[in-house]
């Protein structure tokens, strides 16, 4: 082969490939930022735990006041926000019996052991292992964006939109409604 030759198809070969790397999306994870609240059952446990990715969660603002039986108090996840689900659970965490929380501490950020997913785990307990008790519990759920709002004025007219609420551009919105401007003022003549 021609040396020019190879060194085009060298050249073409590198960017082709890094194109390729270049237009590589990664996929975040479907419930990243879905949150749970835990209710307060016992020992004063509260805070906010919020998926993190298909393995990580993070628990925020947790207070909880070191009680429980020496077997083990710790995060479980469960299919569901119940006893039985808990039962058969998922452990997660360190033991937190002994341990003071007051909420102003950093946050906890919890890996699940081996190779365990959060897929099939819609709530969170901080549950007493040897007592089977439910000290504090969520269920997780998709926290909404906060609602932003956009204000176009036409002609003395003020609307003040949601951009959720209209799924399509606001330019289109903008044509849309200086359409209904000129109309409105067309009428009032």
């Amino acid at each position: 082969m021609h040396p020019k030759t190879m060194l085009l198809v060298t050249t073409f070969c590198v960017v082709t490939a890094s194109n390729r790397a270049v237009n590589a999306q990664v996929v975040p994870y479907p419930r990243a930022g879905w949150q749970a609240e835990f209710n307060t059952i016992a020992h004063n446990v509260s805070g906010t735990v919020t998926i993190i990715d298909q393995d990580t969660f993070q628990v925020d603002d947790f207070t909880y006041d070191g009680g429980g039986l020496p077997g083990g108090v710790n995060f479980y996840l469960g299919t569901s926000d119940s006893h039985l689900a808990f039962t058969s659970g998922l452990l997660t965490g360190p033991n937190l019996v002994g341990t003071s929380y007051n909420g102003s501490g950093g946050p906890l950020v919890i890996d699940l052991p081996g190779a365990a997913i959060l897929d099939s785990y819609d709530a969170i307990s901080v549950w007493c292992v040897d007592a089977s008790v439910n000290f504090g519990s969520g269920t997780f759920q998709d926290v909404p964006e906060p609602a932003t709002f956009f204000l176009f004025t036409f002609g003395g007219i003020v609307l003040l939109t949601r951009p959720r609420t209209y799924p399509f551009p606001a330019r289109r919105l903008m044509r849309e409604h200086r359409n209904a401007v000129v109309d409105w003022q067309s009428r009032c003549r």
